[in-house]
Protein backbone atom coordinates (compact mmCIF):
# COMPACT_ATOMS: atom_id res chain seq x y z
CA UNK A 1 0.00 0.00 0.00
CA UNK A 2 1.26 3.35 -1.02
CA UNK A 3 1.74 5.83 1.73
CA UNK A 4 0.15 8.92 1.39
CA UNK A 5 2.53 12.31 0.47
CA UNK A 6 2.60 15.46 2.23
CA UNK A 7 1.97 17.90 -0.15
CA UNK A 8 3.95 20.94 -0.26
CA UNK A 9 4.05 24.48 -1.37
CA UNK A 10 7.59 26.34 -0.98
CA UNK A 11 7.20 30.60 -0.98
CA UNK A 12 10.60 32.44 -1.01
CA UNK A 13 12.58 35.38 -2.85
CA UNK A 14 15.19 32.95 -4.40
CA UNK A 15 17.68 31.00 -2.93
CA UNK A 16 15.89 28.14 -2.32
CA UNK A 17 17.92 25.59 -4.17
CA UNK A 18 19.25 23.56 -1.59
CA UNK A 19 16.18 23.39 0.26
CA UNK A 20 14.08 22.14 -2.80
CA UNK A 21 16.93 19.78 -3.32
CA UNK A 22 16.17 18.39 0.20
CA UNK A 23 12.49 18.13 -0.17
CA UNK A 24 12.69 16.57 -3.35
CA UNK A 25 14.71 13.45 -2.02
CA UNK A 26 12.30 12.59 0.79
CA UNK A 27 10.15 9.85 -0.20
CA UNK A 28 6.80 11.11 2.05
CA UNK A 29 6.69 14.73 0.38
CA UNK A 30 5.39 16.02 -2.65
CA UNK A 31 6.45 19.56 -4.02
CA UNK A 32 3.33 20.55 -5.95
CA UNK A 33 3.88 24.31 -6.25
CA UNK A 34 6.90 27.06 -5.47
CA UNK A 35 6.47 30.31 -5.60
CA UNK A 36 8.14 33.41 -6.12
CA UNK A 37 7.34 36.67 -5.11
CA UNK A 38 9.07 39.00 -7.27
CA UNK A 39 8.70 42.53 -5.39
CA UNK A 40 11.42 42.35 -2.94
CA UNK A 41 10.22 44.81 -0.27
CA UNK A 42 6.65 45.53 0.77
CA UNK A 43 5.28 48.62 -0.98
CA UNK A 44 6.41 51.90 1.24
CA UNK A 45 5.98 55.48 1.17
CA UNK A 46 9.15 57.88 0.68
CA UNK A 47 9.04 58.78 4.28
CA UNK A 48 8.68 55.31 5.43
CA UNK A 49 11.52 54.14 3.72
CA UNK A 50 13.70 56.78 4.90
CA UNK A 51 12.45 56.21 8.69
CA UNK A 52 13.42 52.48 8.06
CA UNK A 53 16.67 52.87 6.48
CA UNK A 54 18.16 55.56 9.38
CA UNK A 55 16.87 52.51 11.93
CA UNK A 56 18.63 49.75 10.47
CA UNK A 57 21.52 51.58 8.19
CA UNK A 58 22.07 54.47 10.33
CA UNK A 59 22.14 58.28 9.32
CA UNK A 60 24.94 58.58 6.71
CA UNK A 61 24.43 55.24 4.91
CA UNK A 62 20.65 56.20 4.33
CA UNK A 63 21.87 59.67 3.10
CA UNK A 64 24.35 57.80 0.86
CA UNK A 65 21.74 55.79 -0.71
CA UNK A 66 19.02 58.47 -1.11
CA UNK A 67 21.77 60.80 -2.86
CA UNK A 68 22.71 57.93 -5.12
CA UNK A 69 19.07 57.06 -6.75
CA UNK A 70 18.81 61.15 -7.02
CA UNK A 71 21.93 61.84 -9.02
CA UNK A 72 20.97 58.42 -10.78
CA UNK A 73 24.03 56.27 -9.26
CA UNK A 74 24.11 52.30 -8.80
CA UNK A 75 23.58 51.96 -5.14
CA UNK A 76 23.75 48.70 -2.87
CA UNK A 77 20.04 48.48 -2.85
CA UNK A 78 20.22 48.67 -6.84
CA UNK A 79 23.03 46.19 -6.80
CA UNK A 80 21.39 44.16 -4.53
CA UNK A 81 18.40 43.87 -6.59
CA UNK A 82 20.57 42.50 -9.15
CA UNK A 83 21.58 39.46 -7.23
CA UNK A 84 17.54 38.95 -6.41
CA UNK A 85 16.84 39.20 -9.66
CA UNK A 86 19.80 36.71 -10.85
CA UNK A 87 18.86 34.27 -7.68
CA UNK A 88 15.33 34.53 -8.81
CA UNK A 89 16.43 33.45 -13.02
CA UNK A 90 18.60 30.64 -11.34
CA UNK A 91 15.51 29.10 -9.14
CA UNK A 92 12.87 29.18 -11.99
CA UNK A 93 15.85 26.89 -14.13
CA UNK A 94 16.75 24.89 -10.93
CA UNK A 95 12.68 24.15 -10.61
CA UNK A 96 11.98 23.22 -14.38
CA UNK A 97 15.00 20.53 -14.06
CA UNK A 98 12.85 18.98 -11.22
CA UNK A 99 9.16 19.27 -13.13
CA UNK A 100 7.75 21.33 -10.07
CA UNK A 101 4.92 24.19 -10.77
CA UNK A 102 6.94 27.49 -11.14
CA UNK A 103 4.60 30.39 -9.98
CA UNK A 104 6.04 34.05 -10.51
CA UNK A 105 3.56 36.45 -8.51
CA UNK A 106 4.53 40.08 -7.53
CA UNK A 107 2.83 40.29 -4.02
CA UNK A 108 2.12 37.01 -1.93
CA UNK A 109 -0.86 38.86 -0.76
CA UNK A 110 -2.48 39.83 -4.03
CA UNK A 111 -5.89 38.70 -5.08
CA UNK A 112 -4.39 36.50 -7.76
CA UNK A 113 -1.46 35.60 -5.34
CA UNK A 114 -3.82 33.91 -3.17
CA UNK A 115 -6.24 32.53 -5.41
CA UNK A 116 -2.77 30.82 -6.95
CA UNK A 117 -2.12 29.72 -3.42
CA UNK A 118 -5.62 28.20 -2.53
CA UNK A 119 -5.86 26.29 -6.10
CA UNK A 120 -2.72 24.65 -5.21
CA UNK A 121 -4.23 22.81 -2.51
CA UNK A 122 -1.17 22.07 -0.01
CA UNK A 123 -1.17 20.19 3.18
CA UNK A 124 1.97 22.48 4.35
CA UNK A 125 3.50 25.62 3.21
CA UNK A 126 6.98 26.10 3.83
CA UNK A 127 8.98 29.82 4.15
CA UNK A 128 12.45 30.37 2.71
CA UNK A 129 13.86 34.15 2.73
CA UNK A 130 10.48 36.07 2.67
CA UNK A 131 9.28 39.34 4.02
CA UNK A 132 6.79 39.04 6.60
CA UNK A 133 3.83 37.36 5.70
CA UNK A 134 0.05 37.72 6.84
CA UNK A 135 -1.98 34.83 8.16
CA UNK A 136 -4.19 35.29 5.20
CA UNK A 137 -1.54 33.90 3.04
CA UNK A 138 0.60 31.14 5.79
CA UNK A 139 -2.70 30.04 6.92
CA UNK A 140 -3.67 28.76 3.72
CA UNK A 141 -2.24 25.17 3.56
CA UNK A 142 -4.19 22.49 5.40
CA UNK A 143 -1.54 22.42 8.28
CA UNK A 144 -0.31 25.92 8.03
CA UNK A 145 3.20 26.84 7.37
CA UNK A 146 6.51 26.77 8.76
CA UNK A 147 9.57 29.03 8.87
CA UNK A 148 13.02 28.04 9.64
CA UNK A 149 14.53 31.24 11.69
CA UNK A 150 18.26 32.31 11.86
CA UNK A 151 17.85 33.03 16.07
CA UNK A 152 17.03 31.43 19.21
CA UNK A 153 13.05 32.58 19.18
CA UNK A 154 11.26 33.60 21.05
CA UNK A 155 13.98 35.57 22.68
CA UNK A 156 15.81 36.51 19.51
CA UNK A 157 12.96 37.21 16.98
CA UNK A 158 12.95 39.47 13.62
CA UNK A 159 15.92 41.16 12.50
CA UNK A 160 18.63 42.33 11.52
CA UNK A 161 19.96 38.97 11.76
CA UNK A 162 22.84 37.74 14.50
CA UNK A 163 22.69 42.16 15.41
CA UNK A 164 21.31 41.60 18.79
CA UNK A 165 23.39 38.26 19.60
CA UNK A 166 26.62 40.24 18.90
CA UNK A 167 25.19 42.92 20.68
CA UNK A 168 24.72 40.82 23.56
CA UNK A 169 28.17 39.23 23.44
CA UNK A 170 26.42 36.14 23.24
CA UNK A 171 28.36 32.44 22.87
CA UNK A 172 26.18 30.73 21.09
CA UNK A 173 23.46 31.54 18.13
CA UNK A 174 20.17 29.70 17.87
CA UNK A 175 18.78 28.20 14.53
CA UNK A 176 14.61 27.94 15.18
CA UNK A 177 12.09 25.77 12.67
CA UNK A 178 8.69 26.94 13.72
CA UNK A 179 4.72 27.64 12.58
CA UNK A 180 4.36 30.96 11.67
CA UNK A 181 1.72 33.11 13.47
CA UNK A 182 0.68 36.45 13.28
CA UNK A 183 3.63 38.03 15.36
CA UNK A 184 7.45 37.16 13.83
CA UNK A 185 9.11 34.24 14.96
CA UNK A 186 6.07 33.31 18.23
CA UNK A 187 4.72 29.99 16.38
CA UNK A 188 4.69 26.71 18.23
CA UNK A 189 8.38 25.49 18.32
CA UNK A 190 9.57 21.85 15.66
CA UNK A 191 13.01 22.24 16.22
CA UNK A 192 15.72 24.40 17.69
CA UNK A 193 19.91 24.15 17.36
CA UNK A 194 22.60 26.18 19.51
CA UNK A 195 25.83 26.74 17.23
CA UNK A 196 29.02 28.47 18.84
CA UNK A 197 29.15 32.00 18.01
CA UNK A 198 31.69 34.08 18.16
CA UNK A 199 32.71 37.42 15.59
CA UNK A 200 37.05 36.72 14.48
CA UNK A 201 37.71 40.33 14.07
CA UNK A 202 40.84 39.50 13.09
CA UNK A 203 39.08 37.66 10.07
CA UNK A 204 36.14 39.99 9.32
CA UNK A 205 37.17 43.27 10.53
CA UNK A 206 33.82 44.93 10.21
CA UNK A 207 32.91 43.20 7.45
CA UNK A 208 29.54 42.09 8.76
CA UNK A 209 28.38 40.81 5.53
CA UNK A 210 30.41 38.35 5.10
CA UNK A 211 30.69 37.25 8.18
CA UNK A 212 27.03 36.62 7.65
CA UNK A 213 27.34 35.02 4.70
CA UNK A 214 29.48 32.26 6.50
CA UNK A 215 27.03 32.15 9.09
CA UNK A 216 24.64 31.47 6.81
CA UNK A 217 26.65 28.36 5.82
CA UNK A 218 26.08 26.60 9.08
CA UNK A 219 22.38 26.53 8.36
Amino acid sequence: MNEKKLKVIVLTHGGADRLLELLADLKTVEIIGVFVETATEPNRTLKQKIKRSIRYDGYFATIKKFASKIIGGNSDGAEELKTVQASQNNLEKFVEKLHIPFHKVKNFHSESAIKLLREANADLGILKGTNIIKESVFSIPRLGSINSHQGLAPYYRGGPVAFWELFNNEKEIGMTVHFVAPKVDTGDIILQKLVPFEYDFARYDFDYEAFLQDLAEIE
